[in-house]
């Protein structure tokens, strides 16, 4: 049947900015689904103890004001976030994060930055073995001469999956596109379908690198300084020296 066809379970956060490194989560979404039932939706807004800049409001709609006066304190929800994902995993359902390198690093940062067990954390204690689906990288592999962009939104349009405006940028709207999209790429390309999660967590790592090789040897071409990673699906912590 494949792994499309069974349960899966969707990731996504809005932050202040795009640094996995030195932003925060400002909301945040969980969404799950059992064949043949709706999927089920857990959203939290954080507060996350800074000022969201406006340029981040200008895309997610949440300003420093509401997420102080309605947010959850950002250790709080890194926990949460980290034991529910971890939860799913256990029961060995794939988690779909579109880019996992930006939101899986970026929740790990806030469990570290508050002292909670991190997802990776929790895998590690109890000797799970996580797997992701990543429709960024996906996409980029099976389809590399389709020309512009690989915003979400674009990519779902090419697959053809709806995601308005209003959707977009929402933690809730970006998760469950994601998860439409991962399955809309095994329907497309039967050949991943067809692959264990093991098989497609190594070939993930593969293009995921191959990719960031390309793009670092672009902005070398280009006489360009760009910090590119090459870790795949979580960034490993930067050393202070």
């Amino acid at each position: 049947m494949g792994w499309h066809h069974g349960p899966l379970v969707s990731f996504d956060v809005e932050s202040t900015g795009v640094s996995p490194e030195d932003d925060r989560i400002v909301t945040a979404t969980v969404w799950s689904y059992q064949p043949g039932m709706s999927p089920v939706e857990n959203s939290v807004l954080v507060d996350p103890g800074v000022e969201i800049p406006a340029a981040a409001t200008s895309i997610h709609g949440i300003t420093t004001e509401y997420a102080r006066e309605n947010g959850i304190p950002a250790g709080d929800a890194a926990r949460l976030l980290a034991a529910e994902l971890a939860d799913h995993i256990d029961q060995g359902v794939p988690v779909v994060v579109y880019n996992a390198p930006f939101d899986l690093t970026m929740l790990e940062r806030e469990c570290q930055r508050h002292g909670v067990p991190s997802l990776f954390d929790i895998c590690a204690e109890d000797s799970l073995s996580p797997y992701f689906v990543d429709p960024l990288v996906l996409d980029r592999w099976l389809d590399s001469t389709r020309q512009g962009s690989r915003r979400l939104m674009t990519v779902c349009a090419a697959y053809g999956i709806e995601l308005s405006e209003d959707e977009a940028h929402t933690s809730a709207g970006d998760a469950l596109a994601a998860a439409r999209l991962a399955y809309k790429l095994a329907v497309r390309f039967p050949e991943v379908a067809g692959m264990s999660l093991s098989e497609l967590q190594q070939v993930q790592g593969r293009e995921y690198r191959r990719q960031a090789e390309q793009a670092a040897a672009r902005f070398q071409g280009m006489g360009v300084e760009r910090d590119v990673s090459f870790e795949w699906p979580v960034r490993s912590p930067m050393l202070v020296v």
